[in-house]
C-alpha cells in the first residue's frame, strides 16, 4: 500500500528513516470566517458556477438584442455619359430598416428563458455555496475530534510506557516472570501503534481542513520539478498555514 501511494513497484524495498520521538500537533491557526471567505473565493465548483452565471447573464442580453431592428447603410457614387442627362455624375445614400417578425413574436419567450436561466444558476451557485461551507464545518470538527483523540492516545501511549518500564524493573529484580514481562510490552507496543495512527489521522484531519477550503498545498511557482524542490514548497506552504497565512502571495 504504501508503495502504491508514492508510485513505486511492487516488491520495492523500502527503507524508512525514523521520525523523532515527537509528535507536534499542528494548530489550525486561521479565524473560521477567513476560511470561509476564501473557500466561497478558491473552491473551483463556485468558479465553475460563476461562468455559468455570466453565460446565461450573456444569454439574457443576447435574446433582447434580438428584439432590436437591423439596419443597413448603403451610399454610392455614379456616373452616366449619356449627354441628355442635367447631372451626369451623382451620389447617394440611403438606410434601409429590417425587422424579423419571427423573432418579434418568440423574443418575450426566448427573454423569459433566458432569465429563467439566470435564476437556475443564481440557485445552484448559492446550493454550492451552502455545500461548501458544510464541507469546511464537518472538515474543522473532524479535526477538533481528530486532535482529541490523539491527545487522549498519546496519553496512554505514555502510561503504558511508563507500565512497561516498571515491568522491566520488576523482571529484572525477579519479581515478576518473563510472560507478563512480555504481556507488559506487547501492550506499550500497541498502545504505540494506536498512537501513531491517531497522529497519521490528526495529520490527514488538517489537511482537509485546507483542501475544503481550496487551497493548493503546493506554491504558485516551483524552482523545478524536483522530488527536492517539491517537498521545499511542500514544507513551505504548511508552514505557512501553521503561521495563519491563507493568502496566496
Amino acid at each position: 500500500e504504501l508503495a502504491t501511494l508514492i508510485n513505486l513497484p511492487p516488491g520495492t524495498d523500502v527503507k524508512l528513516a525514523m521520525p523523532a520521538d515527537d509528535y507536534p500537533i499542528p494548530e489550525l491557526k486561521v479565524e473560521m470566517d477567513s476560511l470561509e471567505r476564501e473557500a466561497l473565493a478558491s473552491r473551483p465548483e463556485l468558479r465553475e458556477q460563476d461562468y455559468q452565471s455570466r453565460i446565461s447573464a450573456a444569454e439574457t442580453r443576447k435574446a433582447m438584442l434580438r428584439l432590436l431592428p437591423g439596419l443597413e447603410f448603403s451610399a454610392g457614387g455614379h456616373y452616366d455619359s449619356n449627354s441628355y442627362l442635367v447631372d451626369q455624375s451623382w451620389a447617394d445614400y440611403g438606410v434601409k430598416v429590417t425587422w424579423n417578425l419571427f423573432n418579434v413574436i418568440s423574443g418575450p419567450a426566448a427573454i423569459k428563458v433566458a432569465k429563467a436561466g439566470e435564476d437556475v444558476a443564481a440557485a445552484r451557485r448559492q446550493a454550492l455555496s451552502m455545500a461548501v461551507l458544510a464541507q469546511l464545518y464537518v472538515a474543522r470538527a473532524n479535526y477538533q475530534e481528530a486532535r482529541r483523540q490523539f491527545q487522549t492516545s498519546d496519553e496512554l501511549a505514555s502510561l503504558d510506557g511508563q507500565i512497561t518500564q516498571e515491568l522491566r524493573n520488576r523482571h529484572q529484580a525477579q519479581g515478576i516472570g518473563e510472560l507478563e514481562l512480555i504481556q507488559g510490552e506487547l501492550n506499550n507496543l500497541q498502545a504505540d501503534l494506536q498512537r501513531d495512527l491517531a497522529y497519521a489521522e490528526l495529520r490527514n484531519a488538517y489537511g482537509q481542513v485546507f483542501a475544503s477550503v481550496g487551497l493548493d498545498p503546493l506554491p504558485a511557482q516551483l524552482k523545478s520539478d524536483s522530488l527536492s524542490d517539491i517537498g521545499q514548497g511542500l514544507a513551505s506552504r504548511e508552514a505557512q498555514w501553521q503561521r495563519g497565512e491563507i493568502a496566496t502571495p
